[in-house]
């Protein structure tokens, strides 16, 4: 009987560190949140301050409302209320994909070593375009300091018939074969729709102004057991808690 003494011990620790993983989940990827989002340090680490200090505060109050109820009880309902909140994550009306753009930093290219790099790799350019970010895939607007032009990609397919998305081209054939830069090497930084003020950033080169990725090119990568290229798109609304839900009214 002692050798099974110490098991429910176990398990209920085990199960309390569980419980606030969700809280300091953003831990290790402070440094990532402040790239992203263009924050400090200290402003990324709000976002474990404030959930810490969120539950500081409405324990003692659930702890009242709650003193004459049973503790499974009390779990079984939070449980189905955060089904409810689950339930909600689905295609809603005011879904809405954004895509993300790329930063061209630290390479010190211009305006014409662009152009005439990927018009002798074969890329159609539209010179000059307005500079917005375009509608739909197959088209990459370059926003540099002097004006804005379009790069046209060929196909949407490989040789294969994969899927070949935006990104994957950007990364690949415009920048990695024609320009000989590694995308994952710092010279490549993502910038949301959200953050695009209509100019290049002052750290930047250039600014690529992407399509957001279809939601069905998406669920076809997904099935051909592919993975999105990092950082390309994002939902919205969407609560800095990270469950995704459809607008109520």
């Amino acid at each position: 009987m002692k050798l099974f003494m110490p098991f429910p011990r176990i398990a209920l620790f085990l199960c309390g560190c569980v419980a606030f993983l969700n809280l300091y989940a953003t831990q290790g990827l402070l440094g990532e949140l402040a790239v992203t989002f263009h924050i400090s340090l200290r402003q990324a680490s709000w976002s474990i301050t404030v959930t810490t200090l969120a539950v500081a505060i409405c324990a003692p109050l659930v702890g009242r409302l709650t003193v004459g109820m049973a503790q499974h009880r009390v779990i079984a309902l939070a449980a189905l209320g955060l089904g409810g909140l689950l339930a909600l994550v689905t295609a809603g009306p005011d879904l809405r994909l954004g895509a993300f753009h790329r930063c061209l930093t630290g390479t010190g290219l211009d305006t014409k070593a662009l152009l005439d790099t990927w018009r002798q790799a074969g890329f159609q350019v539209t010179d000059p375009v307005p500079a917005a970010p375009p509608d739909t895939p197959g088209t990459m607007v370059v926003l540099t300091r002097e004006r804005a032009f379009a790069v046209h990609f060929p196909q949407l397919l490989d040789a294969e018939g994969n899927l070949r998305l935006d990104h994957e081209t950007l990364e690949l054939a415009m920048l990695n074969t024609s320009l000989h830069l590694q995308p994952g090497g710092g010279s490549l930084q993502p910038l949301p729709t959200a953050q695009f003020d209509g100019t290049v950033p002052e750290s930047a080169d250039a600014l690529f102004l992407m399509a957001p990725v279809p939601l069905e090119h998406m669920v076809r990568l997904y099935r051909q057991g592919r993975r999105m290229p990092r950082k390309s798109t994002y939902f919205t609304p969407k609560p800095h808690g990270g469950i995704l839900l459809a607008a109520l009214v």
